[in-house]
């Protein structure tokens, strides 16, 4: 995403580079085994004293084994070259070329002789064999531990929401930097050309991506060039306030972005009408599948939402992971090569998934992370109970901590050292919309939409404090806060550094005044602190505006759309649904077979028979009026 967020700044750059495209099915499609060629010939090996990368020759063992190499996988490679014993060997094994590359350079940097890099997916993880396999039959074991550093899942259409005719302009970020390059490669080829990109999803990624197609398009077809799809009410529904979603939903229809809030897709096939666009998207209600609308596009980039699809109903699976998350297997293969239905994996404080299995970065749920799990009440069939989901993006100093602590773990076998770098983080996340909508916005600690939010507003900067309210038994509520928000609406602000004050703030545990005897003076005590807070937090983005107006929002967990529901609830995933299941349709489709049966198909047929009857009465008159002339 750090390579995404830095083509988004430089759209037109992005514009120019040349990478491979790669539609959805040929991100998720297997990939050939590729050999990373040292530069040497075969005889000259053995007088190579720099580091050397793995061939198919080599010993397919190794001390440890980091699975991919992204920004925390990076991180991790570099703590096993800086605390590695000289010989440790270590492979990395990642399908991405330009990870692969970034890693390569990476242990010529450090000068160690070490890393191994391996251009293959991994397909499964067999912690009882300490074996890992990847897609293309390679299988390589490790002595001691082996590290998922895989990301987050990528969203991707479910099998028949997409026409076969419509596949190669179907693009999913998330499969990877080059494949990501190459779809925003695409949308702004495609916007310069007067063509038309609809963006699925609710995420920032989405909402920046959009902005920027925008952008980019030719003054004539400007407001009709970039459409924005996503599930919720507002755009990053999930984590932003109703009051600052509305701001920002405004700024995207301003930049000529076509915003379509609480829709879902349907399909995407054939456009009729060429002369408006080559596909059709068709869109439903996320509210109300039965509610159905369409919108044209040239190329569809489906970016994804903000939070990891839930696979469970029940407060916590078979084994005991946290909702959101999954636990290791440990005496059979787990499969990693697919994308779409990974789940961050449940650790402890020390990283480990298992004997011999660590995770970091996206690919972990950290205790730090399920600390700020978002929650809601899921409203199916198993009423009352209550599900949780994670965060897909956690920030890059999460990533970077936990990768780097991952790596020492893997060097020295110390779990410790990792303890204690999780105790001092907070998943802090700063988007950088600036060039595109004007906004820098920082997402720190739990920013969910369904808690009550405290916004405190001025010319430069909003701040939003998420809080969780405690019953004090006297009809009066103390507010805690737990997340933080902070929207820079000047260029020359920082939310990044604003965002690490919230977190420094948040770590320290700090505590509202004492409640007083009287309810409505606790809420304005409540209220100025959280005010100081935000004063504090605006005041390290750089701003001297602390003329704060205060707005307080309760939120609902039913207008975060419905990816609370997998399945059993309203949508097949949270993007792409037919609301094949929901109780809503059930019940309008079994309304309107009653309606047919009594106003529709039956008095239809009594129609027809009065009319046939009528028709056979008047035929008989006739007959007997021509008798009679005839007589």
């Amino acid at each position: 995403m750090l390579l995404l967020q830095h083509l988004l700044r430089r759209a037109p750059a992005a514009a120019a580079c040349t990478v491979l495209t790669a539609s959805y099915t040929q991100a998720r499609a297997q990939q050939a085994p590729l050999q990373c060629d040292d530069g040497l010939e075969e005889d000259d090996d053995d007088k190579f004293e720099g580091p050397r990368r793995h061939t198919l020759a080599d010993p397919n063992r190794y001390d440890s084994i980091v699975i991919g190499c992204g920004v925390s996988g990076t991180a991790a490679v570099e703590a096993v070259a800086k605390h590695a014993d000289r010989g440790h060997r270590c492979l990395v094994l990642e399908s991405d070329a330009f990870a692969v590359r970034r890693c390569e350079a990476l242990s010529a940097e450090v000068g160690s002789d070490i890393i191994d890099c391996v251009r293959a997916r991994a397909e499964s993880l067999n912690p009882l064999l300490r074996q890992v396999r990847t897609t293309h039959g390679d299988e390589y074991s490790y002595a001691k531990k082996c590290l998922v550093a895989t990301g987050a899942a990528a969203a991707v259409p479910p099998p028949g929401f997409v026409d076969e005719l419509c596949v190669e302009s179907v693009r999913c970020l998330g499969h990877g930097e080059a494949a990501d390059a190459a779809a925003v490669r695409d949308a702004f080829s495609v916007a310069k050309r007067g063509g038309k990109v609809c963006v699925v999803g609710g995420s920032w990624q989405a909402v920046a991506l959009a902005a920027a197609v925008a952008r980019a398009a030719p003054a004539e077809t400007a407001g009709e060039s970039a459409s924005l799809v996503f599930p919720e009410a507002t755009p990053i529904g999930a984590r932003l306030p109703k009051d600052l979603g509305k701001k920002l939903r405004k700024r995207l229809e301003k930049r000529g972005v076509t915003v379509i809030a609480l829709h879902q897709i349907r399909y995407v096939g054939p456009n009729e009408d060429n002369r408006k666009a080559s596909h059709a998207v068709y869109l439903a209600r996320a509210d109300d599948a039965m509610r159905t609308s369409r919108c044209s596009a040239d190329l569809v980039v489906v970016a994804g939402g903000e939070h990891v699809q839930q696979v469970q109903v029940s407060a916590r699976d078979a084994r005991s992971a946290p909702r959101g998350s999954t636990a290791l297997e440990v005496v059979k293969a787990t499969r990693l090569d697919d994308a779409t239905r990974r789940r961050p994996i449940f650790v402890n404080e020390e990283l480990s998934a298992g004997a011999s299995v660590l995770a970091c970065g996206d690919a972990a749920a950290t205790p730090c992370r399920l600390e700020t799990t978002t929650s809601a009440l899921v409203n199916t069939t198993t009423h009352g109970q209550r599900g949780a989901v994670i965060a897909v993006e956690t920030g890059t100093p999460h990533a970077v901590g936990t990768g780097n602590a991952a790596g020492r773990v893997l060097a020295t076998g110390d779990g410790s050292s990792a303890a204690k770098v999780l105790a001092g983080l907070t998943p802090t996340l700063a988007a950088d919309m600036r060039s595109t909508l004007g906004w820098h916005v920082g997402f720190v600690g739990k920013c969910d939409a369904a808690l009550e939010a405290h916004v405190f507003s001025s010319k430069s900067v909003d701040v939003a404090i998420y809080v969780e309210k405690t019953d004090l038994g006297t009809g009066a509520f103390r507010r805690v806060p737990m997340g933080v928000v902070v929207v820079a609406k000047n260029r020359d602000l920082d939310a990044a550094a604003a965002a690490d004050a919230a977190a420094v703030g948040l770590r320290a545990h700090m505590e509202p005044p004492a409640p007083d005897e009287h309810a409505d003076a606790t809420y304005r005590n409540d209220v100025d602190f959280l005010r100081g807070l935000a004063a504090a937090v605006a005041a390290a983005a750089g701003t001297d505006d602390f003329s704060l107006k205060h707005s307080q929002v309760i939120s609902r967990a039913d207008r975060l759309g419905p990816r609370y529901w997998d399945g059993q609830g309203a949508a097949d995933t949270a993007l792409f649904s037919r609301g094949g299941k929901t109780e809503m349709r059930s019940k309008r489709v079994a309304g309107a077979f009653s309606a047919q049966m009594g106003k529709g198909a039956a008095k239809e047929l009594d129609d027809r028979r009065k009319a046939q009857a009528a028709l056979e009465a008047g035929m008989g008159r006739l007959v007997a009026a021509a008798k009679g002339d005839a007589s």
